[in-house]
């Protein structure tokens, strides 16, 4: 799913600390790549590390 909201921080300038600032510990962040199996494996390492997230957002 994508939805507007998680574009629009995706899209913005400061991705990162915007991502922080609104979900806190609940939604990770990982840098742009460009999509396919080496950005599923980011997205593991990123959920490995910590399982409790509920999503990412993607940069």
């Amino acid at each position: 799913m994508h939805p507007v909201s998680a574009i629009a921080i995706a899209a913005s300038k400061d991705q990162e600390r915007l991502t922080q600032e609104i979900f806190e510990e609940e939604v990770g962040w990982v840098s742009w790549q460009r999509p396919g199996f080496d950005l599923g494996l980011v997205m593991k390492e990123k959920l490995k590390q910590d399982p409790s997230l509920k999503g990412l957002i993607m940069g």
